[in-house]
């Protein structure tokens, strides 16, 4: 059986530090996810229960489309976050633990799938209530 040398005080709060970094990212993913699908539902259920006048459209447009260039932003923010987390944990631990951490060595589309697929669930939102509010009022 292999024994594993103490970690050093420093490079344990290093640890745990970048693990807490990694866990509250893997939350607010979520987080940010349900508040900006909340925000496309309001304005979707705004188009769909009030009659808006052109102007009034085209700000909503707008705030629409501001809304998702932010998602766009915060997403990628968290991702490169998530990423400099992850490479600063394979900068330190193999020196500690050789025979049982690898690097990960996965592309960019593989490690950044989860905010892919989320950005794309907030797109389809966004598509929902732009098309709420361009619809004719019966």
């Amino acid at each position: 059986m292999e024994t594993f040398p103490e970690l050093p005080k420093q490079v344990e709060l290093f640890y745990q530090s970048q693990l807490t970094n990694i866990q509250f990212i893997k939350k607010q993913e979520w987080i940010f996810t349900t508040s900006a699908l909340t925000a496309y539902g309001a304005l979707a259920t705004a188009g769909k229960y009030f009659f808006f006048t052109p102007e009034i459209k085209t700000i909503l447009y707008l705030a629409i489309a501001g809304s998702l260039a932010f998602s766009a932003l915060i997403f990628h923010g968290m991702y490169k976050s998530l990423d400099n987390s992850r490479n600063e944990l394979d900068r330190v631990l193999p020196e500690y633990f050789k025979s049982l951490h690898e690097p990960d060595k996965r592309g960019y589309f593989d490690r950044c799938g989860i905010f892919i697929g989320l950005f794309l669930i907030v797109s389809v939102g966004a598509a929902i209530s732009a098309y709420a509010v361009c619809r004719p009022y019966p």
